[in-house]
């Protein structure tokens, strides 16, 4: 078997590991994406209730409600708190999914390019082979009564 044919399983591995980090990167981002879009509405609703409870304070407000608000709003903020440490771990492994999917295509790009080298020089060894065989048809070698060829 011919290097070349040795080296075809290995590219589509390599293929086949770079499709699998690539997929895996893009769910990362999904879900980066997503858990940004909950910390923002979180914030702005924080933002938005906040403003309520600070209008609300200028007007005749009853104790028991003025403390309902600010212990709701104190809800909010540890859920933003934990929700920015969800945040801040979906980009820890955004990154160290990024660095997988880096390796799997580099080591991808470096299989393809031994395999286009070996091809190209099993290419040439071909072709002098087939010049040499249409030579030897062209030009055939004169031999002696020994059995010897000729120079």
């Amino acid at each position: 078997m011919i290097k070349s044919r040795r080296l075809e399983p290995i590219v589509e591995l390599a293929v086949s590991k770079e499709k699998n980090a690539i997929q895996a990167l893009g769910d990362s981002h999904k879900q980066m994406r997503e858990e940004q879009r909950k910390l923002d509405q979180l914030i702005a609703f924080r933002d938005q209730y906040a403003s309520q409870l600070n209008t609300g304070s200028s007007e005749a407000v009853a104790v028991n409600t003025l403390l309902s608000y600010r212990s709701f709003v104190t809800k909010l903020d540890k859920a933003i708190i934990e929700q920015r440490g969800l945040v801040s771990s979906m980009a820890a492994q955004l990154g160290s999914r990024q660095s997988v999917w880096n390796a799997a295509r580099s080591h991808k790009l470096g299989v393809q390019n031994l395999l286009d080298s070996t091809r190209a020089k099993e290419l040439v060894v071909e072709i002098k082979r087939e010049q040499a065989e249409s030579d030897d048809r062209r030009y055939p070698r004169a031999t002696f009564g020994n059995g010897t060829e000729s120079a």
